[in-house]
């Protein structure tokens, strides 16, 4: 008897074990991310508990049940929403779950997540309908130069008496181009071992990117300031909450640099003074002496005209997709056709 409820254990760990391989293996797309969060937002929002809430979805959504078994799974366990969710969140959706979760309303924490993944599912959708036509016109045009390359230029190499001499251009770019290829190898995995206060700044000085960047981490770190401030946090507090999250993220980064601000009795936005995606608004509010209470409706006003910004400055930065590609395309094939036309020249001048 003894063995064979060890083997029926056996067994049962088995299955739990390929049931949880299963579900990881699984991809949470950010359609399906999108769904659970807006879902679970509305109807908590309508008097549903997160329990409720799940169920309901396991109901109407097939395709999500997995995800919320796995959700389940781990509220059973004893953790938290955004602990038991954090197997299919980046680090800087679970840190603003966390911080909704244990400082705020958690319904509203992810209503904001959900906009945001339903603007980066917006953008996503609009650059692949935008650059859908030029990637069309760079197929027609590889096939183009492929066939130039195979049929066209060696006939014209043979009018214009150009030999096999000339071909240490092609080796010079092929050097050129191994050389910048290792050297960008390089300083990417440079960049990607550096603080990620550094990796901000860095990526918000970018040319036209820039703008994009900034905004974003802008409208990060002031709602969630904004929703430890509408609870009764003090900045003391808020270092204490930022410390523990993962190190190397940004939120925690930025924890430590205002605990040494504080200790030395210095003003934070002394701190976000030196933050290049930090607006001079967010220094201003920081600075003016209000109270916490006014601050955290200053913060909540300004994380939502940052996030307006985003999605301003990233359609704008779309709509110059479709003309670049253009130009490169246009470029391209003048190149081309002056590769093909100048050893006809040539040889031209030879017969006059």
């Amino acid at each position: 008897m003894g063995k064979i409820n060890c083997v029926i254990c056996t067994r049962k760990g088995r299955f739990l074990v390929k049931f949880r391989k299963n579900i990881n293996s699984d991809k949470v797309t950010l359609q399906q991310q999108s769904f659970i969060f807006s879902t679970i937002s509305e109807l908590m929002k309508i008097g549903f508990s997160i329990s409720q809430a799940l169920d309901f979805i396991k109901t109407v959504s097939k395709k999500n049940r997995k995800i919320i078994l796995k959700v389940e799974q781990g509220l059973k366990s004893g953790y938290p929403l955004p602990k038991s969710m954090k197997f299919f969140l980046n680090n800087s959706m679970y840190q603003q779950l966390l911080i909704a979760d244990e400082h705020g309303k958690i319904e509203d924490g992810m209503q904001e997540i959900s906009e945001f993944i339903q603007l980066r599912l917006k953008q996503k959708n609009k650059i692949r309908d935008i650059a859908i036509y030029p990637l069309i016109l760079f197929f027609f045009l590889i096939l183009l130069l492929i066939s130039i390359k195979l049929f066209v230029l060696p006939e014209t190499n043979a009018l214009g008496n150009i030999t096999a001499s000339k071909n240490w251009i092609t080796y010079l770019t092929i050097v050129v181009i191994g050389f910048f290829g290792i050297s960008g190898f390089y300083r990417v995995k440079d960049f990607l071992a550096k603080q990620a206060i550094y990796k901000a700044n860095f990526l918000a000085k970018i040319p036209f990117l820039g703008m994009i960047f900034s905004s974003y981490y802008e409208y990060y770190l002031t709602s969630n300031l904004a929703i430890m401030l509408q609870n009764g946090l003090d900045l003391r507090k808020i270092v204490q909450v930022f410390a523990k999250f993962k190190e190397r993220t940004l939120l925690f980064e930025i924890g430590q640099e205002m605990d040494r601000s504080l200790k030395q009795g210095i003003g934070v936005e002394q701190i976000f003074k030196r933050y290049y995606f930090v607006s001079n608004e967010l220094v201003v509010f920081l600075s003016n002496g209000s109270t916490n209470e006014m601050l955290a409706k200053n913060l909540r006003a300004l994380s939502r005209l940052c996030f307006q910004r985003l999605i301003k400055k990233s359609e704008r930065l779309i709509s110059l997709i479709q003309p670049t590609a253009f130009v490169i395309i246009g470029i391209t094939i003048v190149v081309t056709y002056l590769k093909m036309l100048l050893p006809l020249y040539h040889s031209m001048e030879n017969i006059y």
